[in-house]
Order: structure tokens, then C-alpha cells, then sequence
């Protein structure tokens, strides 16, 4: 049942624009749901007039499936419910501007992007862009796009206030390659080093979006910059009712794009907390809540009542945040659970303290049966990676077999699997000439004894003690050898005696001093006929041999491709036998090495496909950047507010707040350093930026702002119990709470009857591939579609996606145009053809493939829609796809088409004809094609320039939608076995199997 203002949402139906302010555990998301069944059921609008807008697509699909108890699917299939990044990217396909999105959620592609077009976007000669220096450009490039910066002005700023001496540049094109040591050595040439990447970031900006509209693509950015230049000549759109949830971290651009919605809107309601915006660095630092109450007269209705917390919990949350909570807001937050707690402060000397008072509370908790499980416990954090306490707190977990579960951090380079990989990589990869760069990981621990067990448990076969010995020798030997030759470079070169006694200081030295170290000495190589052991010198034999193939002289198609290569190790740790793939007990390790192929394959794709020492150069640089897969397990939870943010737990600790420490003082507050975090600074002064109306010194005051609203976002998170743990001095606002804490914890005053956030059950995804993939063999469904493992893509493949692409962007075109001319197909396919790394020796016959296909059939037809995506959602699966055209025929008859990039051969028809009736059973289900009668089926074989006609038979509708039932039984049921097969000839995993 709704309570009053609740009620007052969902049945607003005011001219002005709705501003609902939606504090913790007030029910938010009910009363969005309920609010759109209102307007569906209630008003009767047409449900295509809906857009909601979420921050994620996990809560995107929430939402769907929340809907789908009261509504129909196909209602809902009509309503745009998504991120703001699809809505646009749909908006713009649906307008006929179909877009390359060259981008993922870890900034992956985006990064490889640069990488690969460096050149172009001027980073050479004096502005040459290290690799690991690109992470720096692309926070300055969608701070750029983010707030519409001037160019213009920051180049001339730049120009005025960073001088790059002649000096430096003079020196630096002097050599063939950058010498990136020597300019490092000497003070003003890395100042000028710094001041050329500064300069060529704000001038490689715009070269950068030139680059992506050449191909046709965006970023998550500039997709939106699209969408809004769209809606800003096109501002009426079929959405007139629209929702907008978590609207306090609008972004300026995302701000602009609902301003223009809602000028044509027949209802807007936007939903969120603005005490709860803590996403600045997405450029969400504005208070949109107040402009649009100011500008457009809304209508504000607060949710006051909480209905996770108990009331304490309530009441120091409020006192907390109340001092900077703006004039306009309403909100007053009261409990309603009539239930109450104490709340506890833990003072803490240090962070050692601190670890053993919250390992002991955890403890005493579940002891006492105060807690029913572990993960009824959250600790969290400002930042789990630079956090003193938690590998303390590990250890304590760890020795007390107390299960624990970390989120929010980058973890991948620490699981065993992951190094153990990494080791086999540097191995076969390892220069042995006298060069003398050696990364910091090779120096900690990426080296010969990373076989040995000394810093991780290896996961490949266990090497004897033998050999263990043997390799650490060599090792120890060859860092001996560094340091000895050192001390007598060092005196030869200077005159002077070093002091020098760790491997890692060696690397402090001149560039002139290493390389003489190095030309010195040579490199520990592995003598095979020194490891006694028949088993561990198969094993370096076999990564000997790995070594020649991937260093071979020759074309390409001679070399294994990277992932190729990748399988060959994961097979030499035993990853790839039947009892680890099919056992749910390592699928924590085997979901963190596919994300390592996920990697591989987006290098392959952009970069190169059999580069083995580019790949372990990019991945090395990126490892540290990574989060492990996260296994639902009962642990305690350890993780980061932002990660904590609209998840609940019966008990919450709030750790290692601080004076100046947590709530954190601006790191550079003067802008006065070239670095924070290792990461470049590359400040843009606010007035260079158009959507940034404030002061640097006002932008201090909003960080400050923030951090209280990262405290109180933790606090709301307890139903139960809330525990603020500080070390040292306890920071002033939470001096002027303490009155709400106990500083005894007394565990007999506590009791805890919540539930909290529980991990939910995804439902499984089907695409018609994936069941293809399962009927021809589960053992390889498991591994690319339940794993999630990545295997290259064939050239053949390639080209069929490219050609999709091109036909789709065509037809879209045919679409909103009625016709297009062969000059403008030309130009479509050519530029996606490079886009996509074609090459000049298959072009041709891709462009021929492409006019053949429209002299045909394309021009004889009138196109429906192209790239369609369809859902078919049941109990036990939800199957997902898209449908390559629908068309109408000459004689005005519905048709379907399906492009295949390969000769048509008989023993196929059967497959495809499947394929055929899963769209035809998708259509049924789609509202806007249920009562579309579809009397033609085709499959366009590009290859054979070949149309294919297939009967439409009803009576194998039902048979084709068991069968897809059936096998998403098995799937759900986790039967996995191998299945012989005349796919086995072709299958990537084939000599690992044995089936």
C-alpha cells in the first residue's frame, strides 16, 4: 500500500513538470513502477509515448521485469525503458543515423582506439604518448565532450602558460625513437615532455572526433552530443511521457537533452536525492533539481518516510546531511519500521586497531547468532585500494575461516590464475638480447621464480623441487649479476661507489648506466637439458615451442592468433579439462580467465591478431586497472560506497573515516601538481569550458560538499545497525552527530531482523547462435556462453559482420529516404569496410558482394526495418536477437531476410530454416508486427551471390518453440557434456577435447 505522497506521484497528473525527491529507502523504484502502470492503465496512453530513463541497465531490466507482473510484455516491449546511452543510440537509429559505438563500461575499446591512431591524432616526435599515458588523454577527452569545451581558448592558454622549449624538441627529433629514458633524466626536458602532451591532448581533441564521425562512431559521450544536435533540429519525438531516475547525476549534456524532451512532453517526472549525488567525476556536479524547479515552475513532492532504517539510524543520518540540504527541498525523512537500535562510533589509534575491533565485532555478531550470515554484514570503504586496513582485516578473516566478499576494487592482477597466465605469457614472450627495460611487476615478481610459488600459488602443474631450485637459481643469479655490475658501471661512469643493495634502486640509475650494466650481462635463458625432471622440461618444451611459433618469420595465416595461443596455455594449466569446465567450483577462476580472452579479443580486433608481446605490453599496463569476477558467495562485504550505493544491509560499518583523511581534503586544490595518482593532471581552466558556470575555488567547496554526501550514502545503507569506525581524530561533522552513538558496543542491545541485498537470479539470455551452439555442443556452449570465452574472429566472420553493418546503415538510409543512389551505397560500405581494419586486397569483391545484393534484390523491395531486435521473454529464458530486414515484397507482401556471409550449401537449409521460424515466433510477440502476416523467408548467401527461398510452415512454429524450451532446460539444468559432431572439424576448442 502507498502512503500518502507516494500516492501523490503515481497519480500526479499536473501541467507542470514533476520533481520527486526520493530518499533512502523511501520506496523509489515502486513508485516509478507504479507510476508507469498508472499512466498505462489509467490514462490509457499510448505506451510507445514512454521513455524511462535508469543510471544502469541492471536497473533497466529491474524495471522490465518488475513491470511484466501487472502489464503485458508486449506493452512493455513499446516503451523505451533503458540507459541513457541506448535511449540515444535507439533514438538515432530509429531517426535513420545508424552509429559505430566504439566503446565498453571498462573504457577498454576507447583505449585501444587511441592506441592504434596515435599517429593520427599527432602524438609523435616531442608529443609522443606513452601507452600507459592514454588513460590520462581519455579522461581529458570526455571532460571535453562532457562540458563542450572551447579549444580554441585551452590551446592558447596552454601555448601561453606551458612553454615546450626548442631545446627539448631539437633533442628529441634527433633520435629515430623517443628516448623516453633521457628526457625522463633531465628536469626541463620531462617539464617540456609534459607541456607537449598537454598541448597535443587539447589539439588531438578535435582530430578525435573528426577521426570518429570519418567512421561513422561514437563513445559513450559523444553519442549523446549526437542525440542532443538531433533532437535540437528535431525536438518533437514520439515521447511524450516521460521518467528520468537518479536525475541528481545528470550530466550537463544529458541535462540539455531532457530540457528538449520535456518542451514536447505530456508529462515529465523526474526522480532521485540530490543528497545522494556522488558522481562529480561523470560530470554530475550541478543541481539540476533546483534549475529545473526554478526554470520550469515544477512541481515538488518529497518521500519522507524510510522503510529501511531504524529510526536512530534515521535521525543522525538527517542531522548530518541537513547543514548543506538545499532551501527549496522538502524532504524530511522519518522512519516507519517503529523499531530501534543504538548506533555505535569505534575510535580507533590506527588502522591496525581498527582491523581487530571490526574483525572481533564481526565475529561476535555471528557467535552470538545476532547475524544469520555473513553477508548480512557490509564494511565499507572510501576507497578499497589505498585502504590500510583491509589486508589486515583479510588475514584475520582468513585465519578465522570467516568467508568474505570484495566489490569495488581492482583485484584480477592478485587472483593466481591471472599471474599464473601472466607468467607463461612473459615467458614465451621475454626478450633475451641485452636490452635493460624491465617493467615493475617483472621486478617484483613476473619473472623465473614466478614459478616457483614464492609471491602466488602457480595454477599450472606442479614443478618438482628440482626445478624449482634450478629456476630460482637463475634467477637470484641474474639479479645478483645486475646488482654486482652495477657497483662497477656506476664507479667506471662517475667515480663514485654505489649504494645501491635492492634490484629496484639498480633502476634509478641513468640511462647510460643501464644500458652499460646491461650490455654486460646476459639474461637468464633455460637450458631444457638442465631440468632432470621428464614432465617439467615437456612442460618448457612445450612453452619453447609456443615461443618459435609465435616469433616465426611468415604470413600471417602461418601464426597462431593470440587466442590461440592464450587456449594453448590455459590448457597447459589444466584449465581446459572436462572436470574443471563442467564443475561449478572454478568458475570464480575460469570467469576471471575469459575475461583475460575478453581483452585478447578486443586487441585482436583493433590492434593485431598475432602480436603476442603487444598483447603483454597492453595487459600488463591495464591488469592493476581490472576488478576480479565477483562470485555470489555468503561473505562479508567488503566494498566502496559508490559500489554500496542503492543496496541495503542489516549491519553497516562505515570504516576509517578521518580528520582530512575521510571526508577527503581535494588532492590538489591550487592545481598546482602535473600528477594525482600517477595519472596526468592536464587541468582545463572552468572558463574553457561552456558547461562549467563556476570557479575553481567554487569547484573546492563542491568536493567538500561531496565527501559529506559519500559519508551520508554509507550511513543509509544500515537497516539495522550502523557502526562508524575512525582513525585518529574524529573529523568535526561527526563530532556533531556523536550524540546519536554509543562508543560501548554492547551486542545484548542489538537486534537485527532485516534482510539484506541479496544477488539476484538472472534469467538465462538465449540468442539463436547460443542455442545453435548448444544443440551442436553444450561443452562449447558452456565455454563461450556461460563462461563467457572469447575466440578469434575469422576472417570470414569478419566480413559477414562487416557487410551486416554495411547493409544495415544502407538500409536505413532506403528506409527514410524511400531510395538511395549508388554513390552514397559506395561511400556507406567503403568507410565501414576500413573502419573494421579491411584490407585493399578484398575490397572489390566486398564492394561487388554489396551492389550484386541490391541489383538483385535491395532495390526491388521496399525496406520495413532493418537490424530489428526482438525479445521472446518466458519463465525459463528470455531469447534475445535481432532480424536482419523485414521488407515488403512488389506485391505489397511481408517478407524476412537474413544475410549469411557464406557459399549456401544443402546441409545448412535445416539450420537456417530454424533461424527463420525463431524470428517468425519473435514477430508473434512483438506489438508493432504481431498482426503482420510474414509470407516469405529468405537467407541472402553473400558468398554464392545466391537468394534462397524457405516455406513458411506453420505446423513447425509450435515444434521450433519447444525445442528452444527444451534446450534452455538443459542449459538451466547444467548439462554440459561434449557432443561428437561434424562441427568438431571446425571448432576452436577441438584439440583440447578428446570428446
Amino acid at each position: 500500500m502507498l502512503n500518502e505522497n507516494q500516492q501523490k506521484v503515481v497519480e500526479y497528473k499536473g501541467d507542470k513538470p514533476l520533481l520527486v525527491e526520493a530518499g533512502p529507502g523511501s520506496g523509489k523504484t515502486r513508485v516509478i513502477i507504479e507510476r508507469v502502470k498508472f499512466l498505462i492503465n489509467e490514462l490509457k496512453i499510448n505506451p510507445s509515448s514512454v521513455l524511462v530513463i535508469t543510471f544502469t541497465r541492471k536497473a533497466a531490466n529491474e524495471l522490465k521485469e518488475r513491470l511484466s507482473g501487472d502489464i503485458p510484455k508486449d506493452i512493455i516491449n513499446q516503451m523505451q525503458i533503458s540507459t541513457i546511452h541506448s535511449f540515444c543510440l535507439d533514438f538515432l537509429k530509429n531517426n535513420g543515423i545508424v552509429t559505430n559505438l566504439f566503446d565498453d563500461d571498462s573504457g577498454e575499446k576507447k583505449r585501444l582506439i587511441i592506441q592504434k591512431y596515435k599517429s593520427v591524432l599527432g602524438f609523435k616526435n616531442e608529443f609522443y604518448l606513452a601507452d600507459y599515458q592514454i588513460p590520462s588523454v581519455i579522461n581529458k577527452f570526455d571532460e571535453y565532450t562532457t562540458f563542450k569545451v572551447d579549444s580554441d581558448a585551452l590551446i592558447n592558454y596552454i601555448k601561453e602558460t606551458r612553454p615546450v622549449s626548442k631545446e627539448y624538441v631539437d633533442f628529441v627529433n634527433s633520435f629515430k625513437f623517443f628516448p623516453l629514458r633521457k628526457v625522463k633524466e633531465n628536469k626541463d626536458f620531462k617539464q617540456s615532455w609534459y607541456n607537449a602532451r598537454y598541448l597535443q591532448t587539447a589539439r588531438a581533441y578535435p582530430i578525435y572526433l573528426k577521426l570518429l564521425d570519418k567512421y561513422n562512431a561514437v563513445d559513450y559521450n559523444t553519442i549523446q552530443i549526437k542525440a542532443l544536435n538531433f533532437l535540437k533540429e528535431n525536438p518533437s519525438t514520439q515521447y511524450k511521457n516521460i521518467l528520468v531516475d537518479e536525475f541528481q547525476d545528470t550530466d550537463p549534456v544529458q541535462a540539455e537533452l531532457f530540457e528538449i524532451l520535456l518542451q514536447n512532453a505530456e508529462s515529465f517526472t523526474a526522480v532521485g536525492d540530490v543528497d545522494q549525488s556522488i558522481y562529480s567525476f561523470r560530470g554530475s556536479f550541478r543541481d539540476y533539481f533546483e534549475e529545473f524547479y526554478n526554470k520550469y515552475n515544477c512541481k515538488l513532492i518529497s518521500l519522507d518516510y524510510n522503510y529501511r532504517s531504524t529510526d536512530n539510524i534515521i535521525k543522525a543520518s538527517e542531522m548530518f546531511i541537513k547543514p548543506q540540504r538545499k532551501e527549496y527541498s522538502k524532504k524530511h525523512l522519518v522512519g516507519m519500521r517503529n523499531e530501534n537500535n543504538e548506533s555505535y562510533i569505534l575510535e580507533n589509534a590506527d588502522y591496525n586497531e581498527e582491523a581487530d575491533k571490526i574483525f572481533n565485532l564481526v565475529k561476535d555478531l555471528k557467535d552470538s547468532g545476532k547475524i544469520k550470515q555473513y553477508s548480512d554484514v557490509a564494511i565499507l570503504y572510501r576507497s578499497i585500494v589505498s585502504n590500510k586496513n583491509i589486508p589486515i582485516l583479510i588475514e584475520e578473516f582468513k585465519k578465522n575461516n570467516i568467508p568474505y566478499h570484495i566489490s569495488g576494487t581492482d583485484d584480477l592482477i592478485e587472483s593466481d590464475e591471472v599471474k599464473s597466465v601472466l607468467t607463461l605469457i612473459y615467458y614465451i614472450t621475454r626478450k633475451l638480447d641485452n636490452s635493460y627495460g624491465m617493467s615493475r611487476l617483472e621486478r617484483d615478481w613476473l619473472n623465473l621464480k614466478a614459478f616457483c610459488g614464492y609471491d602466488f600459488n602457480p595454477k599450472f602443474r606442479d614443478l618438482s623441487g628440482q626445478t624449482k631450485e634450478y629456476l630460482t637459481k637463475l634467477q637470484d643469479d641474474y639479479e645478483e649479476s645486475i646488482l654486482e655490475t652495477e657497483k662497477e658501471v656506476y664507479l667506471e661512469l662517475t667515480g663514485k661507489k654505489s649504494r645501491i643493495k635492492k634490484l629496484s634502486g639498480v633502476f634509478n640509475r641513468t640511462e647510460d648506466v643501464l644500458i652499460e650494466i646491461f650490455k654486460r650481462i646476459s639474461k637468464p635463458a633455460v637450458d631444457l637439458d638442465l631440468i632432470k625432471n621428464k614432465e617439467d622440461r615437456a612442460f618448457f618444451t612445450k612453452l619453447e615451442s609456443l615461443r618459435e611459433d609465435i616469433f616465426r618469420d611468415g604470413d600471417d595465416e602461418e601464426k597462431p592468433t593470440i587466442l590461440d595461443v592464450y587456449y594453448e596455455l590455459l590448457d597447459l594449466c589444466g584449465y581446459l579439462d572436462e572436470s574443471v569446465i563442467n564443475e561449478d567450483d572454478y568458475d570464480f577462476e575460469l570467469e576471471n580467465l575469459a575475461r583475460i580472452s575478453g581483452i585478447i579479443f578486443n586487441y585482436e580486433s583493433i590492434i593485431s591478431k598475432d602480436d603476442v608481446k603487444g598483447l603483454f605490453f597492453f595487459l600488463t599496463n591495464i591488469i592493476e586497472d581490472y576488478g576480479s569476477f565477483n562470485d555470489a558467495v555468503d561473505g562479508v562485504q567488503l566494498m566502496t560506497i559508490h559500489k554500496a550505493k542503492g543496496l541495503e544491509f542489516p549491519v553497516t560499518i562505515v570504516s576509517s573515516l578521518g580528520e582530512n583523511k575521510f571526508p577527503m581534503l581535494p588532492k590538489d586544490p591550487e592545481r598546482k601538481k602535473d600528477t594525482v595518482n600517477m595519472r596526468d593532471t592536464f587541468y582545463t581552466p572552468n572558463n574553457c569550458l561552456n558547461y562549467k558556470d563556476y570557479t575553481e575555488n567554487q569547484e573546492i567547496d563542491l568536493e567538500l560538499a561531496e565527501e559529506n554526501r559519500v559519508i551520508y550514502v554509507a550511513m543509509t545503507r544500515a537497516q539495522d545497525v550502523l557502526v562508524l569506525s575512525i582513525v585518529g581524530e574524529m573529523p568535526a561533522d561527526i563530532k556533531r552527530i556523536s550524540s546519536f552513538f554509543n562508543e560501548h558496543l554492547n551486542l545484548n542491545n542489538v537486534s537485527i531482523s532485516s534482510i539484506g541485498s541479496k544477488p539476484e537470479e538472472s534469467k538465462l539470455n538465449l540468442s539463436y547462435s547460443s542455442f545453435a551452439d548448444y544443440n551442436n555442443c553444450p561443452w562449447r556452449y558452456n565455454l563461450l556462453n556461460k563462461l563467457h570465452f572469447k575466440v578469434s574472429q575469422k576472417e570470414v566472420t569478419k566480413m559477414g559482420s562487416i557487410i551486416h553493418e554495411a547493409l544495415d546503415i544502407i538500409n536505413q538510409e532506403i528506409k527514410e529516404a524511400g531510395e538511395i543512389s549508388e554513390g552514397d551505397i559506395q561511400k556507406i560500405a567503403k568507410d565501414t569496410y576500413y573502419l573494421h581494419g579491411g584490407t585493399d586486397e578484398e575490397f572489390n569483391e566486398y564492394m561487388d558482394s554489396v551492389f550484386d545484393y541490391y541489383d538483385e534484390f535491395g532495390f526491388k523491395i521496399t525496406v520495413v526495418d532493418s537490424e530489428v531486435p526482438f525479445s521472446i521473454d518466458r519463465n525459463n529464458y528470455r531469447f534475445n536477437g535481432a532480424i536482419d530486414l523485414i521488407y515488403k515484397n512488389q506485391n505489397g507482401e511481408y517478407g524476412i531476410l537474413d544475410y549469411k556471409n557464406t557459399v549456401f550449401n544443402d546441409y545448412n537449409r535445416k539450420k537456417y530454416a530454424q533461424q527463420l521460424l525463431t524470428y517468425i515466433l519473435a514477430l508473434k510477440n512483438d506489438f508493432k508486427y504481431c498482426d503482420v502476416e510474414i509470407t516469405e523467408a529468405k537467407i541472402y548467401a553473400i558468398k554464392s551471390r545466391s537468394l534462397i527461398d524457405f516455406n513458411i510452415d506453420e505446423s513447425k512454429l509450435a515444434t521450433q518453440k519447444e525445442e528452444i524450451e527444451n534446450t534452455a532446460d538443459l542449459i538451466n539444468s547444467h548439462e554440459f557434456n561434449k557432443n561428437e559432431s561434424s562441427y568438431c572439424n571446425i571448432c576452436e576448442f577441438s584439440k583440447y577435447c578428446n570428446g
